[in-house]
C-alpha cells in the first residue's frame, strides 16, 4: 500500500490530491491554459541558415530595415523607400557610378536581415513580405515556383518604377504582372473606403450593429442588477411592512404620482392653465438614501479598526491594547443608554443600538485582522484599501440610484406622452456617443500629436470621461424604463403592490431572465472582438496590403479589382514563411512590434503608470513579451478568444491606434468614452501566461472571482476596457493594441543585445509637425532603462563632405517650406560593458525623415506649397487622394536615394568602419 501511495496512485489523501490536481488543470485548460511547449527556433542560426541560401557572406553582425508607425502615411513613404532600395545595388564599385541590380541578391534590399515594423509601417512590411511568397504573385499555371524566383519577383516588382493606374493589360502577361501590385497600392489610397458612397453605407451599417449589440450585452447585465434590486426592495416591504423602506417609498412615489397627476391636468387644460413642473415628476430610487449603508456599516467600521491598531516596538499589531477597551468601553455605554431608552426615546434607542453594532463591529475587525496580519503597517494599509472599496461600493449604489431615478422617471413621463418617449434618450445616446467619437479619436492617440489650436488645451481626459458617462447614463435609463414596464406593465406603481408576493414573483422570474441570458452571453467571449471595429479595419488592410502580392486579385476577373471584396488567398497564414524549423522564403525576418496594455501591477508601479503597457514581438514563429528575459513562447496553443492569428492579423493589431487601450495614453475618460462609443480596434488574446496572485488568505476570493470569471467572461473584459483596468500578463488574456503605444520607431526590439544588429536603415515617419522627434526622445530613454544602450546623434562630419550633405541634427530640420533639410539623422547605439568588461561592438542607425526636400520632384514641391502640413499631416487622415499619395511615395523614395547615393555610401562605411576622412591627413 505504501509503495502504492508513493507512485501517486489512486487511494488515499494522495489519491484525492492527484485527481484534485488533474481536475485544476482541465479547469484551467477549459478557462485559457498555456500553450505546447515546443522548441524556439533561434534567430542567429535561422538568419544564417537564409543568407546561405542566398550564397551571400555571413557576418558576425546583422542588418535590419526599420519602418515605424503613422498610418498610411507612413506606409505610403516608406513604399518610395523600399522602392530606391531595389534599385540600389547590393555593392557600391570604388570609383565609377553604381550599376543597376540584376535581380534580388544584387539589390540593396538583399542586405536586411531583419524587418521592424509598427502601426503603419507594418501595412508596407505585410506587403513586402507577401511579395516573397512562392507561387503568391504568379499566374494560375506557371509552374513550380521557388524562394530565389519569388524574391527576383518582389524586386522587380518594386524596380517596376512609379505605380500605374490599374489597366486591363495587367491581367495578362508575366512582365504586366509585376506591375500590378503597386497599382492596386495606388488605386487604394482610401483603403478603408476604396468603393466610396458604399463603403461608407456598410462601414455605418456595421458600427450601428456593433455599438447597439455591446449596449445590449451591457444592458442584460444591468437589467439583471436593478430587477434584483427591485425584487429585494419588494420583498422587504412585504416583510417589513411599515417602516423606512416603506416610508421612503411612499413619500418619494406619492410626489411623483401628484406631479404626473399635475402633468396630465395640464395637458387636458384649455383655458388658463398653470405651467406644469416636470421636476415633480420625479421618481426618486430608495437606493440613494439607502446607498449610506456602505458608509455605516463598512466605511465607519474600518475606521474605528484603524484607530484600535496598535504596535509594540517590534512593528507586532496588538489584538487587545488601550484604544480597543476604549472603544470598547464606549460601545459598552451606547448599549447602556440604548437600554435605558424607553417611550418617546425609541427612535434616539435605534439609534445607540445601532452605534454599539457599529462599534463593536469595528473592534471585532482589529481582532481578527491583526491574528491573521500581524504587521502593524500591513494592517494600517489593508483596512485603508477596506475603506476604499466601501466608498467605491457607496459610489456605484449611488450611479444605481441614479440610473433608477431617471428610468422611474421616464417610466411616469410614458403614462403621461405615450410608449414612444424612450426613443428620445437612446437618440440622445447615439448622438453624443457620434460627436464625442469624432472629438476623442481627434484628442487620443497618434491625432493627438498632430493637432494644434484649441484642442490641445483642453482637458480631454475629464472631457472624455464626461461624454462617455453621460451616453452610458442615457443607454442606461432606456434600461431602467425597460425593468418598470415590464414590472407594471403599463400601470401606475403603488407602493402597496410593490411589496405583494405576486410582484416579488414577477420580478424574480424577470431576474431569472436575465440571469440566464447574461451567462449565456458571458459563455460567448468572442463577443468581445468581434463587437469592435478591428475586424472590418484588418479586413481593409489584408485586402489592400496583402491583396496586392495575391496574384489571383489580377486573374481576369474584373470583380477581384475591388478592395471592398474578400479573396481567399489576401491573409497570409505565419507557416507560409516558417515551417519546418526554416524559413521558407527570402523576405527579411519580420517582427510585427504590438503593445500589451498594462494599467495595474504592483510590482512596477513607475513603469505601470508612466509606460501603461509592455513591447511584444511577433515573429513567424514565435512571440515575445518584454524580450527574452521575461517570456519567449511559440504561437501554438488554444486561443480561446480568437483562432490563430495570421500576418495580416497581427499587423491590423499592431494599427490599432484608437482605442480603450492605448498604452502611455490611456486615461480612464478616454477609455470610458471610447468604450462607451465603441471605438474600440484592439485585440484580446491569450497569450497562455498567467501569473495570477496567490497570497494564502486571498485563495477563497481568488477561486470565487475565477468562478464569476468564467460565468460572466464576457462582461468581465468588456468592464477591463471601459474601466481602463489592464492587467497584461496577470490575467489569462492581454488586450493588444498598437505597437506604437509603446514605441512608435520599430527600432526598440532590434536594439536587443541578443539580436546583435550592427546596422539599421529606419524611416521615422510618425506625425511631427514641429520637428521635437517625440518618438526619437522616447527610444532612447527605454533603450537607456531597458536596454543598458545609449544612442547618441552623430553631428561631426568634419572631412566627409558627401555625409554633411546628407545627415544633419535634430535641429536643422523644419517646417519651413524650401528649408534645405537633411534627409537623416546617423545614430550611434552604444551598449554598456557587460559582466566580463567588454562592451559589445555598436550598432549604427541612419534613420530617414519626412521633410520638405528643395531638390523633391516639382509635383512635390507643388503639393507642399498648396498644403503647409505635408509631409507631416496628422495619423487620423486615412484617406489618400491621388496626388497626396504619389506626393508621399515620391518624397520617400527621393529622401532614400539622397541616402542611397554611391558616393554616400561608400562615406558611411568607412565612416562607421573609423577610417580618417579624406580630408584630413592621419597624423604622425
Amino acid at each position: 500500500m505504501s509503495h502504492r501511495l508513493q507512485q501517486g496512485e489512486s487511494g488515499g489523501w494522495t489519491g484525492w490530491r492527484g485527481a484534485a490536481r488533474r481536475l485544476t488543470r482541465r479547469v484551467e485548460a477549459w478557462m485559457g491554459g498555456e500553450p505546447s511547449q515546443e522548441a524556439v527556433p533561434d534567430e542567429g542560426r535561422l538568419l544564417r541558415a537564409r543568407r546561405a541560401d542566398m550564397q551571400l557572406p555571413v557576418a558576425e553582425q546583422f542588418d535590419a530595415l526599420a519602418l515605424s508607425g503613422g498610418g498610411i502615411r507612413s506606409a505610403t513613404f516608406s513604399l518610395g523607400v523600399l522602392q530606391a532600395l531595389a534599385e540600389a545595388p547590393r555593392e557600391t564599385a570604388e570609383p565609377g557610378p553604381a550599376r543597376p541590380p540584376s535581380g534580388f541578391r544584387d539589390s540593396m534590399l538583399a542586405r536586411f536581415d531583419y524587418l521592424s515594423t509598427v502601426s503603419g509601417g507594418g501595412f508596407i512590411g505585410a506587403f513586402l513580405v507577401g511579395l516573397f511568397v512562392p507561387g503568391r504573385l504568379q499566374r494560375a499555371g506557371s509552374g513550380a515556383d521557388d524562394a530565389e524566383a519569388a524574391a527576383d519577383r518582389a524586386q522587380a516588382v518594386l524596380a517596376s518604377g512609379p505605380p500605374e493606374r490599374i489597366r486591363s493589360a495587367m491581367l495578362r502577361g508575366e512582365t504586366a504582372l509585376l506591375r500590378a501590385p503597386l497599382a492596386w497600392l495606388r488605386e487604394n489610397g482610401r483603403y478603408l473606403t476604396p468603393t466610396g458612397t458604399g463603403d461608407f453605407v456598410y462601414a455605418a451599417a456595421m458600427g450601428l450593429r456593433n455599438w447597439v449589440s455591446l449596449h445590449v450585452v451591457i444592458g442584460v447585465a444591468l437589467l439583471l442588477a436593478l430587477t434584483l434590486g427591485a425584487a429585494v426592495r419588494s420583498a422587504l416591504l412585504g416583510q417589513l411592512g411599515e417602516g423606512l423602506l416603506s416610508g421612503l417609498e411612499t413619500r418619494f412615489l406619492g410626489r411623483a404620482l401628484q406631479g404626473l397627476a399635475a402633468l396630465k391636468a395640464a395637458a387636458a387644460c384649455t383655458g388658463q392653465c398653470p405651467a406644469p413642473s416636470l421636476t415633480g415628476v420625479i421618481w426618486w430610487s430608495s437606493l440613494l438614501p439607502l446607498a449610506l449603508a456602505p458608509l455605516v456599516l463598512w466605511v465607519v467600521p474600518t475606521g474605528i479598526a484603524f484607530w484600535t491598531t496598535s504596535r509594540r516596538a517590534d512593528g507586532v499589531s496588538r489584538p487587545v491594547n488601550r484604544s480597543m477597551l476604549g472603544m470598547s468601553l464606549a460601545g459598552g455605554i451606547f448599549a447602556a443608554l440604548a437600554w435605558l431608552g424607553t417611550g418617546d426615546t425609541a427612535r434616539l434607542q435605534q439609534v445607540w443600538a445601532g452605534l454599539v453594532a457599529v462599534t463593536l463591529f469595528g473592534v471585532a475587525l482589529h481582532v481578527v485582522l491583526a491574528m491573521f496580519e500581524p504587521g502593524a503597517r500591513l494592517q494600517a494599509v489593508t483596512l485603508t484599501r477596506w475603506l476604499g472599496g466601501g466608498l467605491v461600493m457607496t459610489g456605484v449604489l449611488l450611479l444605481l440610484g441614479v440610473v433608477e431615478t431617471l428610468g422611474h422617471t421616464l417610466y411616469l413621463l410614458t403614462l403621461a406622452h405615450g410608449a414612444w418617449l424612450p426613443s428620445v434618450p437612446a437618440a440622445l445616446g447615439a448622438a453624443v456617443a457620434w460627436v464625442a467619437k469624432q472629438v476623442g479619436a481627434a484628442g487620443s492617440g497618434a491625432a493627438k500629436s498632430a493637432s494644434k489650436g484649441w484642442l490641445q488645451r483642453l482637458p480631454l481626459s475629464t472631457l472624455s470621461g464626461a461624454a462617455g458617462l453621460a451616453v452610458l447614463l442615457l443607454i442606461a435609463t432606456v434600461w431602467a424604463w425597460c425593468v418598470q414596464w415590464l414590472a407594471w406593465q403599463g400601470e401606475a406603481p403603488s407602493v402597496p403592490a410593490m411589496g405583494s408576493v405576486a410582484h416579488l414573483k414577477l420580478l424574480l422570474l424577470h431576474a431569472l431572465a436575465w440571469l440566464l441570458l447574461a451567462v449565456g452571453v458571458g459563455q460567448f467571449p468572442a463577443f468581445i472582438n468581434l463587437s469592435s471595429l478591428q475586424s472590418f479595419y484588418a479586413a481593409r488592410l489584408i485586402r489592400t496590403y496583402l491583396g496586392a502580392s495575391n496574384g489571383a486579385r489580377f486573374d481576369g476577373d474584373a470583380r477581384h479589382l475591388s478592395a471592398a471584396e474578400p479573396l481567399p488567398g489576401d491573409n497570409l497564414p505565419l507557416d507560409k514563411l516558417y515551417a519546418g524549423g526554416q524559413l521558407t522564403t527570402w523576405a527579411p525576418l519580420h517582427l510585427v512590434n504590438v503593445t500589451v496594455n498594462k494599467t495595474i501591477d504592483p510590482a512596477e508601479q513607475l513603469v505601470q503608470r508612466d509606460r501603461k503597457g509592455q513591447p511584444m514581438a511577433v515573429m513567424p514563429y514565435g512571440f515575445s513579451i518584454d524580450g527574452w528575459r521575461n517570456l519567449f513562447k511559440p504561437l501554438s496553443g488554444r486561443l480561446p478568444l480568437n483562432p490563430p492569428m495570421h500576418l495580416g492579423d497581427w499587423v491590423g493589431t499592431s494599427g490599432a491606434a484608437f482605442s480603450t487601450g492605448i498604452g502611455r495614453e490611456t486615461t480612464l475618460g478616454m477609455s470610458l468614452l471610447m468604450g462607451a462609443a465603441n471605438v474600440r480596434l484592439g485585440v484580446w488574446w491569450a497569450s497562455g501566461v498567467h501569473d495570477a496572485p496567490s497570497p494564502a488568505w486571498w485563495r477563497l476570493g481568488v477561486w470565487l472571482g475565477r468562478g464569476l470569471g468564467v460565468l460572466f467572461r464576457t462582461q468581465t473584459y468588456l468592464s477591463y476596457e471601459f474601466t481602463a483596468r489592464f492587467y497584461g500578463l496577470r490575467r489569462r488574456w492581454q488586450y493588444l493594441s498598437d505597437g506604437g503605444h509603446f514605441e512608435n520607431t520599430a527600432l526598440y526590439e532590434l536594439l536587443r543585445p541578443q539580436r546583435r544588429v550592427g546596422f539599421i536603415l529606419a524611416s521615422d515617419n510618425g506625425a511631427d509637425p514641429d520637428y521635437r522627434f517625440d518618438d526619437l526622445a522616447n527610444l532612447i530613454r527605454l533603450a537607456r532603462i531597458d536596454l543598458r544602450t545609449e544612442i547618441c546623434v552623430v553631428s561631426d562630419f568634419r572631412g566627409w563632405q558627401p555625409l554633411r550633405d546628407v545627415f544633419g541634427t535634430t535641429t536643422q530640420f523644419s517646417a519651413e517650406a524650401g528649408h534645405a533639410n537633411p534627409a537623416a539623422l546617423l545614430l550611434r547605439a552604444q551598449g554598456l560593458p557587460g559582466e566580463d568588461g567588454v562592451s559589445p561592438p555598436p550598432c549604427w542607425i541612419v534613420l530617414l525623415k519626412p521633410s520638405k526636400q528643395p531638390g523633391a520632384p516639382a509635383d512635390v514641391l507643388q503639393y507642399a506649397s498648396t498644403h503647409p502640413a505635408f509631409p507631416q499631416e496628422p495619423t487620423s487622415d486615412q484617406f489618400f487622394d491621388e496626388a497626396q499619395w504619389e506626393s508621399y511615395r515620391s518624397l520617400g523614395q527621393h529622401v532614400a536615394a539622397r541616402v542611397l547615393a554611391p558616393e554616400v555610401r561608400r562615406a558611411l562605411e568607412k565612416f562607421m568602419a573609423g577610417e580618417t576622412p579624406p580630408a584630413v591627413s592621419p597624423g604622425p
